[in-house]
């Protein structure tokens, strides 16, 4: 009796883990990836995350606020490490990046892989970095300039003559 209990209950337990709501739960809406800060948000989220003292909760400011719950929400995967003299964000060994990066860092891969299109320079993008989205990056490379003089688009083409048909399949 209690072997065929231990047996019910050890085969529910292999399809609950096995099933498709325990992937539900660790891809939910709280366990995204972060995305791309505003500057003052990523400077209180260094200073959350080197351990500094918060100031009053009257006196914190919305900035404050967004890092304290993105810190919160992280768990413990973010760090500060030194980059070149400068303190950067890491999620999980990935540098999180701040607004005023992006573009400099996707017109810098662009360049060094050499012209790669919007779906490439997202998947080499995201081996390193945290917060670049594959939808943002063809609006990134039309604003840059340096875009356009590796890919040129020729806008001189001739207008077309509209074709006038008396009947289906007739010229003229």
């Amino acid at each position: 009796m209690s072997y065929t209990i231990f047996a019910v209950v050890a085969a529910l337990e292999l399809l609950w883990h096995s099933s498709v709501t325990v992937d539900d739960r660790k891809n939910s809406l709280g366990n995204r990836k972060p995305s791309v800060l505003a500057d003052d948000v990523y400077e209180a989220l260094v200073n959350l995350a080197e351990g500094k003292s918060l100031p009053p909760v009257k006196e914190r400011t919305k900035a404050i606020r967004t890092a304290t719950v993105r810190y919160w929400r992280a768990k413990g995967k973010i760090s500060v490490k030194d980059d070149n003299g400068k303190k950067a964000l890491y999620y999980e060994g990935r540098h999180m990046l701040r607004s005023s990066e992006v573009n400099k860092i996707a017109a810098e891969e662009f360049d060094r892989t050499k012209g790669s299109g919007a779906t490439k320079l997202a998947s080499c993008l995201r081996v390193n970095f945290v917060g670049i989205r594959r939808d943002k990056i063809p609006n990134i490379l039309n604003t840059d300039k340096g875009h356009f003089r590796r890919n040129a688009k020729f806008m001189n083409k001739a207008t077309l003559k509209p074709i006038r048909a008396r009947d289906v399949h007739v010229r003229h």
